[in-house]
């Protein structure tokens, strides 16, 4: 259908450009832009028929020319979840009326306002499986310019989320006294009695070997910093590091999670190497094949950044 509408005219006489499809996809889109009701959808087009050479292809009403785009849209599927997120009810497990782990009744959909939190793996599951297929086999896409059909691959290339966000999708931890990822075991922090809050120590390894604040009299401090920032992991070496981290999902698994120690600081040591890792969990998009060569994964919302910077700021003042 879409081929036919893509190789059509407007009217016999109009240029290659104007083509059908194209013309109702910009008439929809300005109509959800500006919120036009489907009647005056109709009145306008009623005047472009009008207006137009004879004859021409616009469509009579609002409901023919949605109906000429339904399949055109993303689709949308509800899938439910079981309500302590320990597996969804999504292919081998479709048919299914009962948690496999609970052995209740499954009754409610994907929670909206409370946030699933670790457990966000079994909810990208189909998401996942989505992204396998369109890496691997791709998807039939019809290119209106050159009048054919090609294979459409995709992939992802990186998240953008808030920091606790950043602590779910990495499976590292995003907070306590080794909140930083690219720092993991190796974060310098401490704990400031009087405004209860963990401050990290260790900024100033990331400033260039010659700027002038690793010395501290600037910034009216008694220690110099010689430490180079840690390097980053690679996507081989985080799944090194992965392969022995077990995480079961699930709000009645019972965890035991080991208080961490802080990072023991020795001014003597010389330039890290690669951080130790603070993972907790192996991340469903490692399930990814073009997720392991990414060299950025991870990206925090530059909003939640500035919000969070000056709400301190403002405390702090």
């Amino acid at each position: 259908m879409y081929k036919s509408l893509a190789a059509e005219k407007l009217y016999p006489s109009c240029e290659d450009n104007l083509i059908i499809l194209s013309a109702i996809v910009e008439l929809h889109n300005v109509k959800k832009t500006y919120k036009i009701s489907g009647n005056r959808v109709n009145n306008l087009l009623d005047l472009l028929r009008e207006w137009l050479s004879k004859p021409n292809k616009f469509p009579k009403n609002y409901d023919v020319m949605r109906s000429m785009l339904k399949d055109l849209g993303m689709k949308a599927k509800a899938i439910h979840a079981c309500e302590n997120h320990c597996i969804l009810y999504y292919e081998e497990n479709e048919d299914l009326i009962e948690c496999l782990f609970e052995f209740q009744m499954m009754t409610l959909l994907i929670h909206g306002r409370k946030s699933p939190g670790q457990d966000i793996d079994v909810f990208l599951w189909p998401l996942v499986n989505t992204l396998k297929k369109l890496w691997n086999q791709g998807v039939q896409a019809f290119d209106s310019l050159k009048r054919e059909y090609f294979t459409l691959k995709a992939t992802l290339m990186f998240g953008i989320h808030d920091l606790p966000a950043q602590g779910v999708l990495s499976g590292c931890t995003t907070h306590g006294y080794c909140a930083r990822i690219c720092c993991a075991d190796e974060t310098r922090s401490t704990h400031l009695g009087y405004d209860n809050k963990i401050v990290y120590t260790n900024y100033r390894i990331f400033l260039k070997k010659s700027h002038p604040f690793r010395d501290g009299t600037l910034l009216g401090l008694e220690t110099q910093e010689h430490k180079s920032a840690p390097l980053r992991l690679t996507g081989a070496q985080s799944l090194e590091k992965l392969a022995d981290v077990r995480y079961e999902p699930g709000k009645l698994v019972v965890r035991k999670i080991g208080k961490r120690k802080r990072y023991q600081f020795d001014e003597e040591e010389g330039d890290s190497e690669l951080v130790t890792g603070a993972f907790f969990k192996k991340c469903i998009l490692w399930e990814l094949q073009s997720y392991c060569a990414l060299t950025i994964r991870y990206c925090v919302d530059v909003m939640h950044t500035e919000k969070n910077v000056m709400e301190h700021i403002i405390y702090t003042l």
